[in-house]
């Protein structure tokens, strides 16, 4: 999608206008922390503390529990990508304004990116999937930046789930596009007697591929959030200091692995309708 002079102005403006609105909402919460000399907690023992959970749910006892917030932090997330969506989506219209122009403009890119990595005609039927991957790994890390809430994507259950979801459509869409026995034959390839040998090996690769996806996502988001308490130890003696900079390394992790999730997702996509 291409963009004429006047919508990239609407967009660069829509853009400005969110950072200053960033801006003007953090800046009073680092100074207020700061005045009140509350850093960011530094005891890292609490990021290994188990997480509240309930045993039943409606009644019935439910193996090993539910975890609270991650779901409740889950849901959170959800509810404010349907209304972001809701809002972006009503009244389209051919000279889109703000939120419309910055929605279009996130479908635009990851829509050059799948068309790049799997051809248009494959690629585009993807694009709902590893926008929305992206959009909610994003959001989900950056909403562990408000004080006082949880990265769903810092309990290993949400990441294991995400893991699965792309290990499932990965491997449906390889068989959607390729058909079965292709996809079954890469799997013994290079034929010949070691071929059962391979076929293990492979397996094994796969199940590998996928764990390494979640935890990859999880050990990196637990580690920004070790990094962020690192910092606050640091600079507690100046605690406008260690909010902004627990803010913005919050920020930078989450924007990188959201992308790097996104992109493995997509990749992984890519291998296997191949031909």
């Amino acid at each position: 999608m291409k963009l004429d002079r006047r919508q990239k102005i609407v967009l660069w403006g829509g853009l400005t206008f969110l950072l200053l609105l960033w801006a003007v909402a953090v800046t009073p919460l680092c100074v207020t922390l700061g005045l009140s000399r509350a850093p960011i907690a530094t005891d890292v023992s609490s990021i290994e503390s188990p997480p509240p959970k309930w045993d039943s749910f409606l009644g019935i006892e439910v193996p090993g529990g539910i975890n609270v917030i991650p779901v409740v932090m889950t849901w959170a997330v959800m509810g404010l990508l349907i209304l972001f969506s809701h809002r972006a989506g009503r009244n389209l219209r051919r000279e889109p304004r703000r939120l419309q122009l910055i929605a279009e403009s996130f479908v635009g890119m990851f829509d050059q990116l799948c068309v790049d990595s799997m051809g248009k005609e494959i690629g585009r039927k993807f694009v709902p999937y590893v926008a929305t991957i992206f959009i909610f790994v994003l959001i989900s890390n950056w909403i562990g930046v408000i004080p006082g809430l949880q990265e769903p994507t810092r309990d290993i259950n949400t990441c294991f789930g995400l893991g699965l979801i792309s290990f499932f459509v990965s491997h449906i869409a390889g068989i959607r596009y390729r058909g079965i026995k292709a996809y079954l034959r890469e799997y013994f390839e290079p034929l010949g007697p070691l071929s059962p040998f391979l076929f293990v090996i492979n397996v094994v690769g796969e199940i590998g591929k996928t764990l390494s996806h979640s935890l990859r996502l999880f050990g990196n988001v637990l580690g920004g959030a070790i990094l962020v308490l690192v910092l606050g130890e640091l600079t507690k003696q100046l605690p406008i200091l260690n909010t902004g900079l627990s803010i913005w390394f919050g920020l930078f992790v989450g924007l990188v692995q959201a992308y790097v999730f996104a992109m493995l997702a997509m990749t992984y996509i890519a291998v296997k309708v191949a031909d």
